[in-house]
């Protein structure tokens, strides 16, 4: 109560900041009866002082009509304003405002614009999207290594997807040298905040990685049976390919075959090619497990769920009746959309 009517006292004076602090209390009710008519003409004044939080608290009642009318292009000047000041919340306000629209014609160019400005200014959720624009193309011209810089910056802040985002970079060589050693870096740093995709994708670069210094078979195994755990469909999709090559755990084509129905009835594609594959014999199964009419029917569904590999092998077998009647129709069908 004493702040307020101290803030109140100075806002009288003109003072642009106690303006704004004694907006915000009306705002949230914190030491006087909440008045958002009182908070927004404090907002107001202190805009017209050139106070940015004033600005930015302002344009926001224009944008959501509440306190003020609502009023996209005053929002739009507030928001401006408050900007070229390097206000990073205006900013923010200003990207997201061109990338919604909000009544008025979205615009992605400006809206990467404003992002990358707020990046530049250290913000890390705006260095992850306009790293995540320049991968795509969107508002920007495509470019990974732009796309890189923005990433590793953000995963340097601890941004998890980032982190899993600039490994994957790392492992594939988009926008960076490839680096297996920094691909793995970055996966454990991205899989010890919850990211189970980066457990994954660091178990199958630790299992396959040709560098003997980096490939962990063993570890790589643990990571992916612990996101497999999680329910995760690509993790047990992975775990179901080591129990079928005995790599890092043991064989058990029985456990492969479960975890990869579960993959395939969740609608994971690969998995349903997987199954094919295995009820044809290629793993190596007893000869008394070779089914090949199931093995055609999970061809057909992953090939219906658009793989090329399956819509090939299903095209081929029509072609050399492989499992099925030869029909030279359906083998052209198959082979064209592969």
């Amino acid at each position: 109560r004493a702040g307020a009517d101290w803030y109140e006292k100075s806002a009288n004076k003109g003072d642009a900041r106690a303006r704004v602090a004694l907006g915000s209390i009306y705002l949230t009710g914190r030491g006087r009866p909440t008045n958002r008519d009182d908070a927004a003409r404090l907002f107001v004044q202190a805009a017209e002082q050139g106070e940015v939080r004033g600005l930015y608290q302002a344009a926001l009642m224009h944008l959501s009509g509440e306190g003020l009318p609502k009023n996209i292009d005053k929002a739009e000047t507030f928001l401006r304003n408050a900007a070229r000041k390097s206000y990073v919340p205006a900013i923010i306000g200003l990207a997201e405002l061109y990338t919604r629209g909000n009544g008025m014609e979205p615009d992605l160019r400006e809206a990467a614009n404003w992002y990358q400005q707020a990046a530049e200014l250290g913000d890390v959720e705006s260095q992850f999207i306009i790293g995540r624009l320049f991968a795509t193309g969107t508002g920007v011209p495509v470019n990974l290594r732009e796309s890189a810089k923005w990433f590793l910056r953000a995963a340097e802040q601890g941004h998890a997807t980032a982190a899993h985002n600039i490994a994957a970079y790392y492992a594939k060589g988009g926008g960076v040298e490839q680096n297996a050693a920094k691909a793995v870096e970055w996966y454990k740093k991205a899989a010890a905040k919850g990211m189970t995709a980066s457990q994954v994708q660091l178990g199958k670069l630790l299992y396959s990685a040709e560098d003997n210094d980096v490939r962990d078979r063993k570890l790589a195994a643990e990571l992916i049976t612990k996101a497999a755990e999680t329910g995760d469909m690509e993790a047990k999709m992975a775990l179901a390919m080591l129990y079928l090559q005995g790599e890092g755990v043991q064989r058990d084509t029985a456990r492969a075959k479960e975890l990869l129905k579960q993959a395939a009835d969740a609608g994971h594609a690969r998995a349903a090619l997987q199954l094919g594959h295995l009820y044809f014999g290629k793993y190596g199964i007893d000869a008394k497990e070779v089914n090949t009419s199931d093995a055609i029917r999970w061809y057909r569904i992953a090939a219906e769920a658009g793989d090329a590999e399956a819509q090939h092998s299903l095209g081929m077998r029509y072609l050399k009746g492989n499992g099925v009647p030869i029909d030279p129709v359906e083998a052209v069908n198959w082979i064209e959309k592969a």
